[in-house]
Protein backbone atom coordinates (compact mmCIF):
# COMPACT_ATOMS: atom_id res chain seq x y z
CA UNK A 1 0.00 0.00 0.00
CA UNK A 2 1.57 3.74 -1.00
CA UNK A 3 2.47 6.13 2.06
CA UNK A 4 0.96 9.23 1.45
CA UNK A 5 2.94 12.17 0.14
CA UNK A 6 5.81 10.22 0.05
CA UNK A 7 8.53 11.79 -2.54
CA UNK A 8 10.79 9.60 -4.91
CA UNK A 9 14.01 9.50 -5.18
CA UNK A 10 15.40 11.60 -7.43
CA UNK A 11 17.30 9.35 -10.32
CA UNK A 12 21.33 11.06 -10.50
CA UNK A 13 22.00 11.88 -13.74
CA UNK A 14 25.51 11.82 -15.18
CA UNK A 15 27.61 15.02 -14.74
CA UNK A 16 29.75 15.26 -18.20
CA UNK A 17 33.46 15.35 -17.37
CA UNK A 18 35.14 18.91 -19.49
CA UNK A 19 37.19 17.86 -22.45
CA UNK A 20 40.30 19.08 -24.23
CA UNK A 21 42.36 19.28 -20.74
CA UNK A 22 40.77 22.05 -19.56
CA UNK A 23 40.54 22.39 -15.92
CA UNK A 24 37.41 24.88 -16.13
CA UNK A 25 34.81 23.60 -17.75
CA UNK A 26 32.98 26.42 -19.06
CA UNK A 27 34.81 29.76 -20.44
CA UNK A 28 33.01 33.05 -21.50
CA UNK A 29 35.12 34.98 -23.80
CA UNK A 30 33.95 38.62 -24.61
CA UNK A 31 34.63 39.39 -28.33
CA UNK A 32 34.97 42.92 -29.43
CA UNK A 33 35.06 44.09 -32.81
CA UNK A 34 36.96 47.64 -32.91
CA UNK A 35 35.60 50.60 -35.32
CA UNK A 36 37.61 52.42 -37.62
CA UNK A 37 37.39 55.64 -39.63
CA UNK A 38 39.36 57.11 -42.67
CA UNK A 39 41.12 60.43 -41.38
CA UNK A 40 40.53 60.11 -37.71
CA UNK A 41 41.80 62.41 -35.59
CA UNK A 42 44.28 60.45 -34.14
CA UNK A 43 46.50 59.26 -37.68
CA UNK A 44 45.25 55.41 -36.43
CA UNK A 45 46.00 52.58 -38.84
CA UNK A 46 43.30 50.27 -39.44
CA UNK A 47 45.76 47.96 -37.83
CA UNK A 48 45.51 50.29 -34.59
CA UNK A 49 44.00 48.65 -31.64
CA UNK A 50 44.74 51.51 -29.16
CA UNK A 51 41.78 54.25 -30.94
CA UNK A 52 38.18 53.67 -31.25
CA UNK A 53 35.27 51.97 -29.88
CA UNK A 54 33.76 48.78 -29.91
CA UNK A 55 31.77 48.81 -32.75
CA UNK A 56 30.27 45.07 -32.04
CA UNK A 57 29.95 43.27 -28.76
CA UNK A 58 29.34 39.52 -28.22
CA UNK A 59 29.71 37.45 -24.83
CA UNK A 60 30.68 33.77 -26.13
CA UNK A 61 29.83 31.02 -23.30
CA UNK A 62 32.39 27.81 -24.60
CA UNK A 63 30.95 24.70 -22.51
CA UNK A 64 33.27 22.05 -23.23
CA UNK A 65 31.48 19.76 -21.41
CA UNK A 66 29.05 18.95 -24.05
CA UNK A 67 30.50 21.02 -26.97
CA UNK A 68 27.70 24.23 -26.76
CA UNK A 69 28.59 27.56 -27.88
CA UNK A 70 26.10 30.19 -27.28
CA UNK A 71 26.42 33.60 -28.34
CA UNK A 72 24.71 37.15 -26.41
CA UNK A 73 24.86 40.14 -28.91
CA UNK A 74 25.47 42.87 -26.42
CA UNK A 75 24.23 46.51 -27.98
CA UNK A 76 27.16 48.60 -27.97
CA UNK A 77 24.51 52.01 -27.28
CA UNK A 78 23.68 50.50 -24.01
CA UNK A 79 24.22 53.57 -21.26
CA UNK A 80 26.10 52.47 -18.53
CA UNK A 81 27.82 53.61 -15.36
CA UNK A 82 31.89 54.21 -16.43
CA UNK A 83 33.95 52.53 -13.28
CA UNK A 84 36.95 54.10 -12.04
CA UNK A 85 36.71 57.36 -13.91
CA UNK A 86 34.80 59.60 -11.92
CA UNK A 87 38.43 61.65 -10.66
CA UNK A 88 38.14 62.91 -14.75
CA UNK A 89 34.35 63.97 -14.77
CA UNK A 90 33.39 60.70 -16.21
CA UNK A 91 30.59 59.15 -14.68
CA UNK A 92 27.78 57.54 -17.37
CA UNK A 93 28.13 57.11 -21.35
CA UNK A 94 27.01 54.65 -24.62
CA UNK A 95 29.00 50.98 -23.65
CA UNK A 96 31.02 51.30 -26.88
CA UNK A 97 32.84 54.58 -24.99
CA UNK A 98 34.46 52.31 -22.60
CA UNK A 99 36.88 50.96 -25.00
CA UNK A 100 38.21 54.48 -26.14
CA UNK A 101 38.18 55.64 -22.23
CA UNK A 102 39.95 52.52 -21.47
CA UNK A 103 43.05 53.75 -23.63
CA UNK A 104 42.53 57.12 -23.57
CA UNK A 105 42.88 57.10 -19.37
CA UNK A 106 45.38 53.73 -19.18
CA UNK A 107 42.61 52.00 -17.53
CA UNK A 108 43.83 48.54 -16.32
CA UNK A 109 43.47 45.92 -18.79
CA UNK A 110 42.90 49.20 -21.26
CA UNK A 111 39.86 49.34 -23.54
CA UNK A 112 39.20 45.75 -22.84
CA UNK A 113 39.87 46.05 -19.25
CA UNK A 114 37.49 48.66 -18.65
CA UNK A 115 34.13 46.90 -21.08
CA UNK A 116 35.04 43.91 -19.16
CA UNK A 117 34.61 45.46 -16.03
CA UNK A 118 31.74 47.76 -17.04
CA UNK A 119 29.62 44.92 -17.60
CA UNK A 120 30.08 43.22 -14.40
CA UNK A 121 29.66 46.14 -12.47
CA UNK A 122 26.56 47.15 -14.17
CA UNK A 123 24.95 43.62 -15.62
CA UNK A 124 26.79 40.90 -13.17
CA UNK A 125 28.59 39.58 -16.48
CA UNK A 126 31.50 37.43 -15.75
CA UNK A 127 34.47 37.13 -18.96
CA UNK A 128 37.40 34.74 -18.25
CA UNK A 129 38.94 36.23 -21.24
CA UNK A 130 39.11 38.87 -24.39
CA UNK A 131 39.23 38.76 -28.26
CA UNK A 132 39.56 41.92 -30.02
CA UNK A 133 39.32 42.26 -33.50
CA UNK A 134 39.57 45.00 -36.03
CA UNK A 135 37.98 45.88 -39.18
CA UNK A 136 41.25 45.07 -40.98
CA UNK A 137 42.37 41.83 -39.77
CA UNK A 138 38.21 40.78 -40.04
CA UNK A 139 38.56 41.87 -43.98
CA UNK A 140 41.87 39.59 -44.24
CA UNK A 141 40.13 36.65 -42.37
CA UNK A 142 37.25 36.59 -45.03
CA UNK A 143 39.45 36.79 -47.68
CA UNK A 144 41.76 34.12 -46.83
CA UNK A 145 38.47 31.94 -46.58
CA UNK A 146 37.57 32.46 -49.61
CA UNK A 147 34.60 34.92 -49.11
CA UNK A 148 31.42 34.13 -47.13
CA UNK A 149 28.11 32.79 -48.44
CA UNK A 150 25.44 35.30 -47.15
CA UNK A 151 21.80 35.37 -47.77
CA UNK A 152 20.19 38.79 -47.22
CA UNK A 153 16.79 38.51 -46.32
CA UNK A 154 15.33 42.09 -47.64
CA UNK A 155 17.13 44.67 -49.27
CA UNK A 156 19.25 46.30 -47.44
CA UNK A 157 21.01 49.93 -48.19
CA UNK A 158 23.07 49.17 -51.58
CA UNK A 159 21.86 45.04 -50.92
CA UNK A 160 19.45 43.37 -52.96
CA UNK A 161 17.32 40.39 -51.47
CA UNK A 162 19.17 37.23 -52.30
CA UNK A 163 22.29 34.88 -52.01
CA UNK A 164 24.92 37.25 -52.26
CA UNK A 165 29.11 35.59 -52.59
CA UNK A 166 30.77 38.42 -50.17
CA UNK A 167 34.08 38.99 -50.02
CA UNK A 168 36.21 40.44 -46.92
CA UNK A 169 35.31 44.01 -47.62
CA UNK A 170 31.64 43.77 -48.99
CA UNK A 171 31.11 41.21 -45.88
CA UNK A 172 32.28 44.00 -43.58
CA UNK A 173 30.27 46.77 -44.78
CA UNK A 174 27.33 44.70 -44.85
CA UNK A 175 27.82 44.02 -40.95
CA UNK A 176 28.83 47.61 -40.05
CA UNK A 177 25.61 48.96 -42.23
CA UNK A 178 23.19 51.03 -40.30
CA UNK A 179 20.77 51.68 -43.24
CA UNK A 180 17.76 49.40 -44.07
CA UNK A 181 16.24 50.30 -47.40
CA UNK A 182 16.53 53.67 -46.73
CA UNK A 183 14.06 53.13 -43.46
CA UNK A 184 15.56 51.73 -40.64
CA UNK A 185 19.22 53.48 -38.98
CA UNK A 186 18.76 51.71 -35.76
CA UNK A 187 21.94 49.55 -34.02
CA UNK A 188 19.56 46.68 -33.44
CA UNK A 189 19.40 46.01 -37.66
CA UNK A 190 22.99 45.98 -37.40
CA UNK A 191 22.94 43.61 -34.89
CA UNK A 192 21.14 40.96 -37.15
CA UNK A 193 23.40 41.50 -39.82
CA UNK A 194 26.06 40.88 -37.68
CA UNK A 195 24.85 37.23 -36.53
CA UNK A 196 24.29 36.92 -40.55
CA UNK A 197 27.69 37.17 -41.18
CA UNK A 198 28.96 35.23 -37.65
CA UNK A 199 26.96 32.27 -38.56
CA UNK A 200 28.48 32.58 -42.45
CA UNK A 201 31.96 32.30 -40.94
CA UNK A 202 31.30 29.49 -38.85
CA UNK A 203 29.14 27.48 -41.89
CA UNK A 204 32.52 28.58 -43.48
CA UNK A 205 34.85 27.21 -41.14
CA UNK A 206 33.53 23.74 -40.58
CA UNK A 207 33.35 23.22 -44.40
CA UNK A 208 35.16 20.26 -45.37
CA UNK A 209 37.66 22.32 -47.58
CA UNK A 210 38.36 24.89 -45.35
CA UNK A 211 38.17 22.99 -41.84
CA UNK A 212 41.49 20.92 -42.26
CA UNK A 213 43.34 23.91 -42.97
CA UNK A 214 42.37 25.66 -39.45
CA UNK A 215 45.09 24.64 -37.24
CA UNK A 216 47.38 25.98 -39.78
CA UNK A 217 45.21 29.21 -40.46
CA UNK A 218 45.60 29.71 -36.42
CA UNK A 219 48.89 30.96 -35.95
CA UNK A 220 48.62 33.30 -39.09
CA UNK A 221 45.82 35.23 -37.65
CA UNK A 222 46.35 35.05 -33.87
CA UNK A 223 49.49 38.03 -34.07
CA UNK A 224 46.56 40.38 -36.09
CA UNK A 225 44.17 39.92 -33.36
CA UNK A 226 44.42 40.93 -29.54
CA UNK A 227 43.80 38.69 -26.64
CA UNK A 228 44.86 37.56 -23.62
CA UNK A 229 44.64 33.90 -24.84
CA UNK A 230 47.84 31.99 -24.57
CA UNK A 231 48.84 29.47 -26.71
CA UNK A 232 47.79 26.86 -24.70
CA UNK A 233 43.84 28.10 -24.56
CA UNK A 234 44.47 28.56 -28.24
CA UNK A 235 45.59 24.94 -28.60
CA UNK A 236 42.56 24.07 -26.01
CA UNK A 237 40.02 25.88 -28.32
CA UNK A 238 41.51 24.15 -31.34
CA UNK A 239 40.40 21.07 -29.86
CA UNK A 240 37.28 22.33 -28.61
CA UNK A 241 36.21 23.10 -32.28
CA UNK A 242 36.29 19.22 -33.25
CA UNK A 243 33.79 18.61 -30.41
CA UNK A 244 31.39 21.81 -30.59
CA UNK A 245 27.79 20.50 -31.65
CA UNK A 246 25.66 23.52 -31.42
CA UNK A 247 25.61 27.05 -31.98
CA UNK A 248 23.50 29.43 -30.44
CA UNK A 249 22.43 32.56 -30.70
CA UNK A 250 20.67 35.10 -28.53
CA UNK A 251 19.96 39.26 -28.75
CA UNK A 252 19.09 41.84 -26.31
CA UNK A 253 15.33 42.69 -27.63
CA UNK A 254 13.76 46.45 -26.44
CA UNK A 255 12.30 43.89 -23.44
CA UNK A 256 15.86 44.88 -21.54
CA UNK A 257 16.43 48.28 -22.65
CA UNK A 258 14.30 51.97 -23.51
CA UNK A 259 15.64 53.42 -26.69
CA UNK A 260 15.85 57.36 -26.21
CA UNK A 261 17.44 59.46 -29.20
CA UNK A 262 19.57 62.57 -27.84
CA UNK A 263 20.25 66.25 -28.76
CA UNK A 264 22.46 65.14 -32.00
CA UNK A 265 19.78 62.33 -33.06
CA UNK A 266 22.27 59.18 -31.79
CA UNK A 267 20.21 56.81 -30.12
CA UNK A 268 21.07 55.75 -26.02
CA UNK A 269 19.31 52.31 -24.49
CA UNK A 270 18.23 52.95 -21.17
CA UNK A 271 18.77 49.67 -19.63
CA UNK A 272 16.10 47.71 -17.39
CA UNK A 273 19.06 46.42 -14.72
CA UNK A 274 17.02 44.30 -13.45
CA UNK A 275 16.23 42.58 -16.86
CA UNK A 276 19.45 42.41 -17.80
CA UNK A 277 21.04 41.34 -14.49
CA UNK A 278 18.50 38.10 -14.76
CA UNK A 279 19.57 37.59 -18.22
CA UNK A 280 22.87 37.30 -17.40
CA UNK A 281 22.18 34.86 -14.58
CA UNK A 282 20.52 32.83 -16.95
CA UNK A 283 23.15 32.83 -19.40
CA UNK A 284 25.84 32.01 -17.04
CA UNK A 285 23.96 28.98 -15.15
CA UNK A 286 25.88 26.23 -14.98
Amino acid sequence: MPVANATATPTPTATLAPRCNVKRPVWYVLMIAKDYEEGNKEGASPDDYATGFADAIRLVRVDFRDGSVHMLAIPRDLMVSIPGLEKYGIYQERLKMTYAYGYQYEYPGMGPGLLIDTLQSNFGFHIDHVVTINFSTFSQVVETLGGLTVVVPEGAGEFSPGEIVMDGETALDYARLRDKAGEDTSDLSRIDRQTQILFALREKILSPEVVTKIPALIPQFIDLVSTDLGLAQINQLLCFSNIMTAVENSEMGTEYFTIQIDAFGHERYVPSYVDIRHLAEEFQSP
